[in-house]
């Protein structure tokens, strides 16, 4: 699996929520309200939760979706919860957490239209670099951890923390 991007290269936030049926869309008044800084620290306990932990802390889902990959075992069910944030699931576990346009409060600092400047400033230099996207890494337990921002015309227009194991 690769966090933020299908298969076919397609960024998944963004896809699940054209594919909801406008559900997450609805939401957005709500996520505009979310301004608390949330850490990956906060978070990092939630990847490999069950969906009744995952609930509990995000609550019931507004949507659920499949994101097809190229292969069946590349597709991911993906549940939008009110605040915009994305869960992704393997075998009834969270491997990543998704912020995406939806989504109003801010993530390690940053939030969704920041430039790539500020990104930089406020985390330092990433591990990984490629044209749209900055990966830093993080080691959590007994598995590696990632965080990736993707931008969109020099900005982020998503956020992702993800079990890069899997």
């Amino acid at each position: 699996k690769t966090a933020g991007s299908s298969s076919k290269g397609e960024t998944t936030a963004e896809k699940a929520a054209e594919d909801d049926g406008g559900t997450a869309a609805d939401s957005q008044k709500s996520a505009a309200d979310l301004t608390e800084n949330v850490s990956a620290e906060q978070l990092l306990p939630l990847l490999g939760s069950d969906p009744q932990t995952a609930f509990e802390a995000f609550g019931a889902p507004v949507s659920l979706n499949i994101l097809r990959g190229s292969d069946p075992s590349l597709d991911d069910v993906v549940s939008i919860h009110e605040s915009g944030i994305y869960l992704f699931w393997f075998r009834d576990r969270v491997w990543q957490i998704g912020f995406g346009s939806y989504f109003g409060g801010m993530f390690e600092g940053v939030k969704i239209g920041m430039t790539e400047a500020e990104v930089f400033e406020k985390l330092g230099k990433p591990q990984l670099r490629e044209k749209t996207t900055a990966i830093y890494e993080i080691f959590y337990r007994e598995f590696p951890v990632s965080m990736r921002f993707v931008f969109k015309d020099a900005k982020i227009a998503e956020m992702y923390l993800y079990r890069s194991d899997l």
